[in-house]
């Protein structure tokens, strides 16, 4: 775990609170801070990230895109956007103009800290994309259908650090899913990445 660890956590809270306040999605942790978050009330020992995760309302692919779209724009407006990536690789904010800009997000963007504790590097806020299917399946852009969606929502609050976050109503069905037996503390992943699920 780096050094700075708690000022980014305190630099996500804040990050969590301005699109909330701003658009009305709440914001929870994701993968291997939510591993942490739920096995050890704080990151994990090797992190060195944060990674949080907005669960669209839309059950189609079509429709998360273009909410995705809008939450790009929206982050770009507030200059909270580093960069996202979309099917041909990544874009930086500097290079979105306009909304039309935006091309075939895949899900993944890389975040400003409010707070401005970190700007560039290594050290980054990732924010990825969910959604609930017309089966009522829960799927993330990276992994696709990882549980049922009541397992997700409604979100309920998690000790990380310093701070409460939304987690997930029951972690354990999709921390499985990903980690295996994410109870015993390891570095290895079970599932291979799986980028622009979206757009399988």
């Amino acid at each position: 775990m780096i050094d700075s660890m708690p000022e980014l956590i305190k630099g996500a809270k804040a990050l969590c609170e301005v699109i909330e306040i701003g658009t009305g999605y709440p914001v929870r942790l994701e993968y291997g801070s939510l591993l942490g978050c739920v096995r050890e009330g704080g990151p994990i020992d090797w992190d060195y990230d944060i990674d949080l995760s907005i669960t669209y309302v839309s059950h189609d692919k079509q429709g998360v895109i273009n909410e995705l779209t809008n939450m790009i724009w929206f982050l770009k407006q507030n200059n909270l956007l580093i960069k996202y990536f979309f099917t041909g690789g990544d874009k930086y904010a500097d290079s979105v103009k306009c909304k039309e800009d935006i091309l075939q997000p895949d899900g993944q963007m890389h975040v400003m800290d409010p707070l401005k504790h970190f700007t560039s590097g290594d050290i980054a806020l990732d924010l990825f994309t969910g959604w609930i299917d017309e089966n009522g399946d829960f799927n993330s852009c990276k992994y696709g259908n990882m549980c049922k969606g009541t397992d997700i929502l409604p979100y309920k609050r998690g000790k990380f650090g310093d701070y409460e976050f939304w987690i997930p109503n029951n972690s354990d069905p999709y921390l499985t899913k990903q980690y295996g037996d994410w109870r015993t503390p390891s570095r290895d992943r079970s599932i291979e990445g799986r980028d622009r699920f979206l757009y399988r």
